[in-house]
């Protein structure tokens, strides 16, 4: 398949400052006997029970190719983030770890000089990847013209969808609109909440943000950012925009009803893998990509539908910075680390290896060559969208052939937000920025579950946020914003 084809840019996006000159092809020849260098990744999701089977048949092609030995660590869902805090914090030596904005922070990572520089590295060793990403991902991934992750080529923008039960939907004959605000659910949820009193009406976690179109450019923890519903140039804080208030208001009102479970506010955010609770929900919420709802179905283990939140995807940070692989400092062969990268990007061989495990194990292709899952399929279920190129894995039985156009079209199809490419610079407000990271630490689990009066609650976050120093956070983020706006936008 010609991937450019398909990621051709829909809008006047710039492309990250790496011009790449004629480079030597020979990443890929295989290498003499030697003794393969250890390359330890780290990646976000549950450990799987045929995990070292796939990564031994992973090892088969890449050791004889680029000489390395894949050491692959999944961290679950919920620890991650710690874990890696601990290991840069311990020195530890690795060489990848998962990144994005919601995860091991990319920015603050890449500021405090936890991650290499990548510009040589990819011209040297990474210049097929490099084509293949659509080049909003690189505008979004350069700090000052430098790259310190690689982002995975898949869906760019962000956009929402509820998710719902189908058997729930057709046992109640619910007619589904075309789209939802959150308190238009409500209906629904009393219904699910007065017949079957063993459904959660709304699954929900302690890690998840109500939605509103906004743009965060420190991290989720300081929500200070860009509302695209009133004016997407000026920064403000998410918790204190009427938009929030009107989710908060109604989080509280869905908790209150019982259509939240009482645990949410001390539930982390786990993705669950066909286990009985996870089938025990009526609606939730996720971030879609085009067919997400095959995906779901098998993630979930009950077949789902699902309608937008909102009608475009957005393009912005959050959504540009979802998912990236960073080399660390602390690799003792990077050039080997991009060679890695290079090459799960480029072969798809080792990209559906990695995404689906072994063939006639875990699926099998039919007379299309479209997968089909088998059921050992449940043993190896990992989050493909950390790995690098989706625009390489199989299509599924079911899918419509022209499943990537339509991912390139959805990519033309997103709503670039003014604040795409701005990169935030914390050093001048790093001190204020930890007090408030901690501050929304224990704010934020109890009001985005509604387990709360946000009236008292929330006004009490803001004001801890404010004594914290939140208005300098602020003043900052505008006046580099401002800025970069001038040079960037003019």
């Amino acid at each position: 398949m010609n991937h450019k084809s398909v990621i051709a840019t829909g809008g006047v996006l710039l492309v990250a400052a790496v011009l790449f000159g004629a480079c030597a092809r020979g990443d890929d020849a295989p290498v003499a006997e030697e003794q393969p260098y250890e390359l330890i990744w780290y990646n976000i999701g549950a450990p799987q029970r045929d995990h070292q089977i796939v990564i031994d048949q992973v090892n088969a092609i890449v050791q004889p190719r680029i000489g390395v030995r894949l050491e692959m660590r999944y961290v679950d869902w919920g620890d991650y983030n710690e874990r890696l805090r601990v290991i840069a914090a311990s020195g530890q030596p690795y060489d990848l770890a998962f990144t994005a904005m919601w995860a091991n922070d990319y920015v603050a990572n890449a500021r405090r000089g936890a991650f290499m520089p990548l510009n040589d590295l990819l011209q040297q060793h990474g210049s097929e990847l490099y084509e293949t990403v659509y080049p909003a991902f690189w505008e979004a991934a350069a700090i000052d013209g430098t790259i310190y992750g690689v982002p995975a080529n898949k869906e760019l923008g962000q956009q929402e969808m509820y998710i719902f039960n189908r058997r729930l939907v057709e046992r109640y004959e619910f007619e589904l609109a075309e789209s939802y605000t959150f308190a238009e659910l409500e209906p629904m949820l009393e219904v699910i909440q007065r017949n079957e009193p063993e459904i959660t009406a709304y699954n929900i976690n302690n890690q998840q943000t109500p939605f509103v179109a906004f743009d965060t450019v420190v991290s989720l923890e300081v929500p200070v950012g860009f509302a695209f519903e009133s004016d997407p140039t000026r920064v403000v804080n998410l918790y204190a925009t009427e938009m929030m208030r009107q989710e908060l208001d109604t989080l509280r009102r869905y908790y209150l009803a019982g259509y939240i479970p009482a645990e949410a506010p001390m539930t982390p955010e786990k993705e669950g893998y066909n286990s009985d609770a996870n089938t025990n929900w009526f609606a939730r919420r996720a971030t879609y990509q085009p067919f997400a709802e095959n995906l779901w179905s098998g993630l979930y283990g009950v077949e789902v539908v699902v309608v937008p939140v909102n009608e475009r995807p957005y393009v912005n940070s959050l959504s540009a910075l979802g998912s990236l692989q960073a080399i660390s400092i602390t690799s003792e062969q990077p050039e080997k680390a991009m060679q890695f990268l290079n090459l799960i990007n480029t072969d798809l061989e080792l990209r559906n290896l990695l995404a689906f495990g072994i063939e006639g194990v875990h699926y099998e292709l039919d007379d299309q060559g479209k997968l089909v899952e088998l059921p050992r399929m449940d043993d190896y279920r990992v989050p493909q969208f950390t790995l690098g190129n989706i625009f390489d894995t199989y299509i599924k039985a079911g899918e419509p052939d022209a499943k990537w156009e339509v991912f390139g079209q959805f990519n033309a199809s997103g709503l670039a937000m003014p604040s795409l490419g701005f990169v935030f610079d914390n050093s001048a407000v790093r001190t204020e920025i930890a007090a408030i990271s901690n501050i929304s630490q224990e704010f934020q689990p109890a009001l985005n579950t509604g387990a709360v009066d946000p009236r008292d609650y929330n006004e009490r976050y803001l004001a801890r946020m404010d004594e914290a120093g939140l208005d300098r956070v602020i003043e900052e983020v505008q006046r580099q914003y401002d800025a970069w706006r001038a040079a960037n936008r003019s």
